[in-house]
């Protein structure tokens, strides 16, 4: 978030980029997919995790009980407006956090209704163009992007979560400096 932005002046950009992008991707995606093989990796944070584990139990209910689409987007508008109006730490990013929330409780949803897998992962703190110089790495050291990304590569030939996964959660867990080759990723409960 750039210096002088109001939280509430990035719901909307944010919500359009992670969840809005993403729903509609997939939904592109999904007339013409349907082969046994088939399957949708969303790319998440786990961000998104410690949000709703944060959520009141009501809010959380609202969250991962939405019966469709338009209604888990009504919930995660309404829960980044209330989050944007309340003061935050320098470095916290709570409209983001939630809108990762709500790509997981859409990766959920998805794994119900559609027959192909469909999982979320996270690639880990990394270092990327796209944070800039905004991202603050003196409390932590990043990932390099190709390590982070080795999760969803091995989702995608299968070698974590089975082959046969839905609707489950999974992170790039190795340490900064860890070697591809020696990367490891596992499985992230939904629930504390």
């Amino acid at each position: 978030m750039s210096r002088g932005c109001r939280l509430a002046d990035i719901v909307e950009p944010t919500l359009l980029v992670n969840f809005d992008g993403l729903v509609d991707i997939t939904r592109a995606f999904l007339r013409i997919m349907g082969g046994p093989d088939s399957q949708i990796i969303n790319l998440s944070s786990g961000a998104g995790l410690r949000a709703a584990r944060a959520l009141s139990a009501i809010d959380r209910a609202a969250l991962d009980g939405a019966s469709d689409v338009a209604s888990l987007r009504s919930t995660l508008a309404k829960l980044c407006v209330r989050a944007a109006a309340h003061p935050h730490g320098a470095g916290e990013t709570p409209i983001y956090a939630l809108s990762k929330a709500g790509v997981n409780s859409y990766t959920r949803l998805l794994a119900r209704r559609v027959r192909v897998r469909v999982n979320a992962c996270s690639p880990g703190f990394c270092r990327t163009e796209i944070a800039g110089t905004a991202a603050d790495y003196s409390t932590r050291e990043p990932k390099t992007p190709a390590l982070g990304a080795t999760v969803a590569v091995r989702l995608l030939f299968g070698e974590i979560g089975g082959g046969a996964a839905t609707g489950t959660f999974f992170k790039e867990s190795s340490k900064p400096g860890t070697p591809v080759a020696e990367a490891q990723s596992s499985v992230e409960p939904w629930e504390d």
